[in-house]
């Protein structure tokens, strides 16, 4: 870290630690949190409703919890053990199948899901020398999710939903007061219109995020984010249908002093799903985007404007159902390829290239066994950085780009229809030639550095779950 002990700003690994100003708002990495399918089971009949609570427990290894380059001892590497406990629950009204032995199939006017998940995270240091820091970055993340379909197989329907999600995120600086502890508020609404029984169907939403940091020397990117979204679907085959989605969307920073650029963005997709036999699907998108930041102050903002996609091939061990074409089986495997435009932290935003292939196996209800191999290329262009905060004295970052290579996979075997064990081995890896430059959060040093931005990560869990 050029030979010099800072207290960082913007240190470059946020790049990688914090999820993108655009990105969904998501759960934690748990599969059964992730996926509803997979993570309830019969749930408790409560009146016309249906309750799913869980609770899970975990240990695991992190081979770099803090995302250090092991580039001198500024950036050695911190092993840990990890210890993880997550309740979580569940409330929606009935499902298919004991709403139509309740009504004979009719269908509903509204539809309402909720649900909640707490995750407490403990930290032991395997090197001695890093135990009362290490145990100091103990947190909790949490979530919680409301969704509500108002005439969901009517000519004329609408949604509402919002979420919340804390995440807490180290820096690679070992202290409490430097972390990207995060959360993001997420809220919309659409109308969504269906002739034709539902062969062709149109959406139009706004929808408003607000993401904030917790720690003082991270606030400067607090920020939000609105935007008008669209997507239709016209099913002209029984099981093919043509896609289109677009969007038009303002990002702001509420921080007058960010370094960050304002700015809006528009991007247009069009494409087709559908299935090629019961055992082969398609999908492919291709559009474009354009974005438009305007400097702020010495902050010179850079744009994009070019085409962003995506393409996907499916197989289905067992033939997929025969009806709607964006029905999901739960054992397949997939490979695809997506290049995608993100609003980003360094600099204004970046583009990514990925290529992936995964698999989901569940059969007999007892055993499943999910994972996924990413490599992806992501390229930034040049930005500034601030020497010190409040200086306006700025240095430069050159346009770079780097490699990351992403793997995950899942095992879970169930006991009885409540019970399972599970194991997860993820890893990840940043590949750059890029030196990146940081800021000083303390006036009184006046010191720079750069950041070296390369790391890998192994981590390995053991858990347990119950649910309904």
């Amino acid at each position: 870290m050029a030979g010099k002990s800072l207290k960082l700003g913007l240190i470059a690994s946020a790049v990688s630690a914090v999820a993108s100003i655009a990105g969904s708002v998501s759960a934690q990495e748990q599969p059964w949190l992730q996926d509803r399918r997979l993570g309830e089971g019969m749930g408790i009949r409560a009146g016309d409703f249906e309750l799913h609570p869980g609770i899970a427990a975990e240990a695991g290894y992190d081979s770099n919890y803090f995302l250090r380059s092991g580039d001198g001892p500024e950036e050695a590497v911190v092993s840990v053990l990890r210890f993880r406990v997550t309740p979580s629950v569940s409330l929606s009204t009935l499902g298919p199948q004991r709403r139509s032995a309740v009504a004979a199939g009719a269908a509903p006017m509204l539809t309402l899901r909720s649900g909640l998940w707490l995750s407490y995270n403990e930290l032991v240091a395997l090197d001695s020398n890093y135990s009362d820091l290490v145990s100091q970055q103990r947190h909790f993340d949490l979530g919680v999710g409301l969704q509500a379909d108002i005439a969901p197989q009517s000519r004329i329907g609408g949604d509402v939903y919002g979420d919340y999600v804390r995440t807490a995120e180290p820096s690679n600086q070992i202290v409490t007061d430097v972390t990207f502890d995060r959360g993001s508020l997420r809220g919309g609404a659409g109308v969504t219109y269906r002739p034709g029984g539902g062969l062709f169907e149109w959406r139009l939403g706004y929808e408003l995020r607000v993401n904030y940091f917790e720690d003082v020397a991270y606030q400067i990117y607090d920020n939000y984010l609105s935007s008008v979204l669209t997507r239709g679907r016209w099913r002209f085959l029984p099981r093919t249908a043509i896609l289109y989605d677009a969007q038009y969307s303002w990002l702001r920073y509420t921080n007058q002093q960010s370094p960050e650029n304002d700015g809006e963005y528009m991007q247009a997709r069009m494409g087709l799903n559908g299935l090629i036999t019961n055992r082969f699907a398609f999908m492919t998108l291709l559009g474009w985007t354009s974005s438009y930041f305007v400097d702020r102050g010495n902050h010179i903002a850079q744009n994009y404007d070019g085409m962003v996609g995506q393409g996907e091939l499916k197989w289905f061990l067992l033939p997929a159902p025969t009806g709607d074409s964006a029905s999901v089986g739960l054992s397949a495997i997939a490979l695809g390829y997506t290049r995608n435009f993100s609003p980003s932290y360094l600099g204004s935003f970046y583009i990514r290239d990925r290529g992936y292939g995964n698999f989901n196996y569940f059969v007999g209800g007892v055993i499943l066994i999910t994972g996924e191999l990413g490599i992806g290329r992501y390229n930034y262009p040049a930005s500034q950085f601030e020497t010190t905060p409040g200086s306006n004295d700025y240095g430069d970052n050159s346009a770079f780009a780097e490699t990351r290579v992403d793997t995950r996979l899942y095992g879970e075997y169930r006991f009885s229809d409540t019970l399972a064990a599970n194991a997860t081995l993820l890893y990840d890896q940043r590949i750059s030639g890029a030196d990146i430059g940081v800021t000083d959060t303390d006036p009184n040093d006046n010191l720079e550095g750069t950041e070296d931005i390369n790391y890998s990560r192994w981590q390995l869990w053991f858990g347990a779950r119950w649910f309904m």
